[in-house]
């Protein structure tokens, strides 16, 4: 049952990201508990009649990266990746990383995310943008009224294992980031890779299967009850 709980919520998250922009889906990683052996009573000990599983164990949560659709804004700030890469941003707690692009300019002329944290160039400094048309290109270098300014650092994180799902659509990333791979498409947004409809199917078969377990267990418990009272008052 508890399996069944975590797949639920894991699934009605992802649901409820389906509109965010980068978002990435989770799946939920469940093995098969050791198998219970099962002995014959026959006093003290007895001959061994089979094994009885004892259901799933949850293992982790695992972040689904593949790329999600691109929609055209027409937003000069508005980025969207196609590839692996991430955005690097600056937080109070480090930098961290980020596939939603859609930027806008703080009161100081910084580059910054949807929350505020300032988005970071090849050097890891904060990029400043005076007035003035931009343009940026698939490399993601940056040119105010032709002139280029800055470069966006995007970094590939090879290994996923040590990719951390964090608050704010954004991940912290303990290992060696890797080079860019991908491309920048200014005046896009990348959607999340939520299918509604599959997860709304993994939805209702997870929730009837939470409602099958949780029967099962009630018309065991009640098996059991009945039992120890019978035995009890020797009917």
């Amino acid at each position: 049952m508890i399996a069944q709980m975590i797949r639920t919520n894991t699934i009605a998250d992802d649901l409820a990201n389906v509109d965010t922009t980068g978002f990435k889906k989770q799946v939920s990683i469940f093995r098969s508990s050791k198998l219970t052996p099962i002995y014959r009573v026959t006093g003290e000990s007895g001959p061994f009649i089979g094994s009885m599983a004892s259901g799933t164990r949850f293992v982790q949560n695992e972040t689904n990266f593949s790329q999600g659709s691109l929609q055209e804004t027409n937003n000069p700030l508005d980025l969207a990746i196609e590839g692996p890469d991430f955005f690097s941003v600056k937080t109070p707690g480090g930098d961290f990383y980020t596939r939603n692009g859609a930027f806008f300019l703080n009161s100081k002329g910084e580059l910054v995310t949807q929350n505020g944290y300032p988005v970071l160039d090849i050097h890891k400094h904060n990029i400043v943008l005076g007035p003035g048309t931009v343009q940026i290109d698939q490399n993601g270098t940056i040119a105010v009224n032709g002139t280029p300014v800055s470069q966006i650092q995007l970094v590939t994180l090879p290994q996923t294992q040590q990719i951390y799902k964090m608050s704010d659509n954004l991940y912290r990333y303990t290992g060696t980031t890797g080079k860019q791979q991908g491309t920048v498409r200014q005046g896009f947004l990348e959607s999340s890779n939520v299918n509604a409809i599959k997860e709304l199917v993994k939805l209702i078969q997870a929730e009837r299967t939470y409602d099958a377990s949780s029967k099962a267990v009630t018309e065991e418990d009640n098996a059991l009850k009945l039992a120890v009272t019978n035995v009890g008052t020797g009917q």
